[in-house]
């Protein structure tokens, strides 16, 4: 996807992607283990294991600003006016993005 294109869209959480916002106000998204040696443990044992993957500011920011309605760049505009001068700003939330993408944990 063009950075031009990727900048107008509107992200939308996955709803099958949990997610838990700490104390801190740090967004931790949790993810049941599906690998092999993972899926013959849980059918012997029965138990899920959940693994959380934290969040850094800006993560949590930008995850806390997909609502549905807002598209990448005005989340990104929003970061901008919250933050200090991050550089290369644009280049980030493009990169991170295209992860969040990757696994799955947004559409759009």
């Amino acid at each position: 996807m063009e950075r031009k294109e990727m900048l107008s869209a509107i992200p939308i959480k996955n709803p099958e992607v949990l997610w838990e916002e700490n104390k801190a106000g740090r967004i931790r998204i949790k993810l049941e283990r599906k690998d092999l040696l993972y899926t013959i443990m849980k059918k012997l044992t029965g138990r899920v294991r959940i693994d959380r993957v934290p969040l850094d500011r800006y993560g949590s920011f930008i995850w806390r600003n997909i609502d549905g309605t807002r598209t990448i760049e005005e989340i990104k505009d929003s970061l901008q006016e919250q933050e200090e001068e991050i550089e290369h700003l644009e280049e980030r939330v493009f990169r991170y993005f295209e992860e969040l993408k990757k696994h799955q944990f947004v559409v759009y």
